[in-house]
């Protein structure tokens, strides 16, 4: 009896539908150096991820997408280059154009406070070196 209860624990594991995983791409993930393998073509890196991302996306429950921005980019890289067959139609297929939804995205607040100090940093160092700029002028004139 134990063994079956086992099986039917491993069985239901199994069929359990995995929760969705989203990414969103951006198009350096595709040309990247990092991605080939033993000097690999960029066409034939971009293809094998894009093979990748579609066993993902049917075995793994996984949704990649990219804004339109980026995906425009990215197809005029390909066109550029005369890649423009195989490679389109998989980025089109297993990658979803989709643009953010800014109202929907939650930032945590520290994340926010380290970008408004960050820019307070850079805006007071402008002034600084705007500051110094014009001392210099006045000591000219």
């Amino acid at each position: 009896m134990e063994g079956t209860t086992l099986f039917y624990k491993s069985v239901s594991l199994y069929t359990m539908k995995l929760a969705k995983q989203r990414f969103v791409l951006d198009s350096s993930a595709f040309l990247t150096d990092k991605i080939r393998i033993n000097g690999e073509s960029t066409k034939s890196s971009m293809l094998r991820l894009l093979d990748l991302i579609a066993k993902a996306r049917m075995n793994l429950n996984m949704g990649c997408y990219m804004p339109p921005s980026i995906h425009h980019e990215l197809s005029r890289i390909i066109d550029q280059k005369g890649w423009s067959g195989d490679v389109i139609v998989k980025l089109d297929t297993w990658v979803v154009q989709k643009n953010p939804s800014s109202y929907e995205v939650m930032i945590p607040a520290i994340i926010i406070e380290e970008f408004i100090m960050d820019f307070r940093n850079r805006i007071d160092k402008g002034l600084r070196v705007a500051e110094k700029a014009v001392r210099k002028v006045e000591e000219l004139s």
